[in-house]
């Protein structure tokens, strides 16, 4: 009962514990983001969680830097040279978030809490057209949205909109940060870095994908 309902709230438990598996979060961030609108949603979106949390961090002098020196250290951990391509990203973030704190005034804590809310909340709606994973779907594997749509009873839409309007923006919320870390990355690999080690993360995903199909959670 109680893991039933943990797989409810978080869909892969094990992701959000297993932090530095690098490998693994890869071909996971691949297995739920096939979709052109969850790509392009979590591109912008993304960035803007981590960027608001600076700028919260700016009511204390020197805390964003120091935030954004700890993630920075969290993506040499996950792969150095996605280390290093996204240092140039988090101090700009760092930056904007002190100027904007700066701008907004007296109330930049609660602006930025809002926004960096508001951008999961965006984050987790570009989800909608991907296909509907477990326990979500109902059944072992991954179901289209459109036939989810078809088949799923009323009780099951009721509690998959509740979920999606509580838990799983706080699941994009939190998972941001290490999903920044999976963006870079696979832009990297767009980009030609390593090819074998892309091949072998979109093959594992495929086979991370058969996994669920065949009732196991990886």
């Amino acid at each position: 009962m109680h893991e039933t309902l943990l797989r409810y709230l978080t869909i892969v438990p094990r992701a959000h514990v297993q932090l530095f598996e690098a490998g693994y979060q890869a071909r996971l961030y691949d297995v739920f983001h096939r979709r052109a609108l969850s790509l392009i949603g979590h591109a912008v979106c993304t960035p803007l969680v981590v960027g608001f949390l600076l700028a919260a961090a700016a009511r204390v002098p020197g805390l964003p830097w120091a935030v954004a020196g700890a993630l920075f250290l969290y993506y040499l951990r996950f792969d150095r040279l996605t280390g290093l391509f996204l240092l140039p990203a988090l101090a700009a973030l760092a930056y904007a978030g002190i100027r904007f704190a700066a701008w907004w005034g007296p109330g930049a804590l609660g602006a930025s809490l809002a926004l960096m809310l508001a951008a999961a909340t965006l984050q987790t709606f570009s989800h909608l057209l991907d296909p509907v994973p477990p326990p979500i779907s109902g059944r072992p594997g991954f179901v289209p949205v459109g036939e989810w749509v078809r088949a799923a009873s009323l009780p099951r839409m009721l509690l998959t909109a509740a979920l999606t309007c509580t838990s799983f923006i706080l699941l994009e919320l939190f998972a941001s940060f290490r999903v920044f870390a999976c963006q870079g990355q696979r832009l990297l690999f767009r980009l030609g870095y390593a090819p074998h080690r892309w091949r072998q993360v979109r093959a594992e995903a495929d086979r991370m994908l058969h996994s669920f199909a065949e009732g196991e959670a990886p």
